[in-house]
């Protein structure tokens, strides 16, 4: 009788003890999932294109007030392709630090520099236009700091690009490595095209000053 009355009092407490636990795992497995759903989120708005959809009244609302010549939304998406082949094959220069030194030493004569027109403040890179137009460098703006970034392979911000016709300074990328064969195949055409559509844009702006 008294072994019995033990053996009651014992499940009671193990079902008790069960039952007390059962929410701790489901607020574990809740929690597990809330933290995926925003892991997912924060990947779905590092992918999505900040330009999607945006006419070119709207790309220019967004950017400063110096970011003249911005870009049309097709020479956009054309640049946003130059910058990704140039930078598989190292055929960049990243940062204004980096651009001013190019142009300074004459290593970007043959050379598209572009630049973010969504900056701030504008005084980072206002610099910039004077002295390309002073060393015959063609350049344009184009409408996201964001989508520049990317384009160029990484996920931060990137306020200018140089995109050098020949690479300087730099090893060559191995041809194994990912997208360089397709990048190598596909940069001297596309930087034909788009260096020609940038320096006519360029020169009609300049042009109508």
């Amino acid at each position: 009788m008294g072994d019995s009355s033990k053996k009651e009092k014992k499940e009671k407490k193990e079902k008790k003890e069960k039952k007390e636990k059962t929410p701790d795992k489901k607020r574990e497995r809740d929690d597990a999932d809330d933290n995926s759903s925003k892991k997912k989120k924060a990947r779905t708005e590092e992918e999505a294109d900040p330009l999607e959809g945006l006419s070119y009244a709207d790309m220019q609302l967004r950017c400063c007030e110096i970011a003249k010549p911005l870009a049309q939304p097709d020479l956009q998406r054309d640049v946003f392709t130059l910058v990704t082949h140039a930078s598989r094959i190292k055929h960049v220069r990243r940062g204004v630090k980096e651009v001013v030194k190019c142009l300074r030493k004459g290593n970007a004569k043959d050379g598209v520099i572009v630049l973010a027109g969504d900056i701030s403040p504008v005084d980072v890179l206002s610099h910039v236009p004077a002295l390309a137009e002073e060393k015959n460098v063609p350049y344009t703006y184009v409408a996201s700091k964001a989508r520049l970034g990317r384009a160029a392979g990484t996920k931060r911000p990137t306020s200018c690009i140089l995109v050098l016709k020949e690479r300087a300074g730099s090893a060559a990328p191995k041809q194994d490595a990912d997208g360089v064969k397709e990048a190598s195949a596909a940069f001297p055409k596309a930087y034909e095209k788009t260096s020609a559509a940038v320096k006519k844009e360029l020169n009609a702006f300049l042009s109508s000053l």
